[in-house]
This record gives C-alpha cells, structure tokens and sequence, in this order.
C-alpha cells in the first residue's frame, strides 16, 4: 500500500480551516497553541487536513474518526495505528502527503529562480554530484538540483531523521537501470514542482495530483552511499 497526493495551500484551507468534521487530537490542539502565527497554524491545519483526506480517501471512515500524533520535532503519526506511516511536507503554496504500511518520505520542492545552486550544492552534494551540476546550463542546474534535494530529503524521513546536510552528501541518488528502486521523482516544468518520494516499494505508488500538475519528467532512483566526502 502505498499513495501519495498534492494539493494547494488554498484548496486544503477551504475544505479544512474552521471544517467542524474535523477533529483535532489533544497533540494537535497543543502545537496550534503554541504557534504565534497565523501562518504557523494554516501550515498544520493545511498539511493534516490533507493527511486526513488521503485516509479517508484510501481507507474509509469519516474526517473526524482519524486523529494525528503531532509531537514537536517528530514526523506525524495516525493515532492508534502503528501499522501506518505518514510523511507531509510543503513548498510554496503546494502540500504533499504519502501514506504507506512501510516506511516513507516524501519532499516537495519549487524551483527557485534566484536560488545560488552552486552555493546550495556545496551543502548537500559530494564531489561528483557538483562537478556533474557544473556542467549543466541554469535551467537544467536547477531542475537537477531540486531532484537531488527532494531525494535526500525524502530519503532521511523515510529513515524517521531530521534535515542533516552530513547524511544528505553521503547519500547518492543514482537513476536506476533496473528492476530495484528506492524512490521516483514527478517534476512538472509548468509549475517549476519537483516531488520525491523514497519507499521500498516505490514503483507501487498511486498517485493522486491536481489538474495544474501534470508531470511529464519521472524517474525511478536507487540509493548508494558516499563515505568519504
């Protein structure tokens, strides 16, 4: 089992801000306390209201029988069901959520036209991983470093740890040639989203996107490691 699903920022608020069938668990009402901001709070709300709809969506029920775990600094978890995993993220207006009976990742990515790839790159990329978005023009730098990005982004929460730019050179997404595969990347050229998704079971996933993305770029991936970088 295993899904992924993306939706705006706009469209989640709509269907889930102020959503009375929506019931927040005791861990969720306590982050939203704590948040100062409105924008801290529309996040949470955005991001588990869509987790909500993936459930009912895959695995039946109403909104208001699924509860999230929401501890500070942990991945959120489906209360009462330790059989289940979920990965959220979010990027610009957009918000991805995976949900799996394995563990997942999953990470979202908007092309950024003023982003200093090189820079970046010296942060999360080993040698050859640079020397290889050299010899690449702007556009094609970018697109490459999002997937790189994505992938070891999504590759760490699979593994349940957070952002750590140590693990993220060592690890090594390579396009795979064969049957094997760690993750698949969607990347839509209209909306400038890259979307990654790191399972075991990778080539199961069903997809569910939103009329404006259409990813037309879809690569499967394995992970190798890179000790001494």
């Amino acid at each position: 089992m295993l899904f992924v699903a993306l939706a705006s920022r706009e469209i989640l608020l709509r269907e889930f801000d102020g959503n009375r069938d929506l019931v927040w668990s005791e861990s969720e009402k306590t982050r939203l306390d704590q948040y100062k901001t409105l924008a801290q709070r529309q996040r949470l709300i955005a991001g588990h209201g869509l987790a909500r709809r993936v459930l009912v969506e895959h695995l039946g029920s109403e909104l208001s029988d699924w509860r999230l775990n929401a501890a500070s600094g942990e991945p959120p978890g489906v209360a009462d069901h330790p059989d289940l995993y979920l990965s959220l993220t979010h990027s610009g207006e957009w918000y991805a959520c995976a949900l799996s009976d394995q563990p997942i990742g999953v990470d979202i990515e908007v092309l950024k036209t003023q982003r200093d790839v090189p820079a970046m790159a010296e942060i999360i990329c080993n040698k050859a991983e640079i020397h290889q978005l050299s010899d690449l023009n702007e556009a094609k730098q970018a697109s490459h470093f999002a997937r790189l990005w994505t992938l070891k982004e999504a590759a760490l929460k699979q593994q349940g740890l957070g952002l750590d730019f140590n693990r993220m050179r060592q690890l090594v997404p390579v396009i795979s040639t064969g049957i094997e595969a760690h993750a698949v990347t969607w990347f839509d050229r209209p909306t400038g989203l890259v979307v990654a998704l790191a399972s075991p079971i990778s080539d199961r996933v069903q997809p569910q996107w939103p009329d404006e993305f259409q990813p037309k770029e879809i690569d499967r991936w394995v992970f190798t490691t890179c000790i001494n970088e």
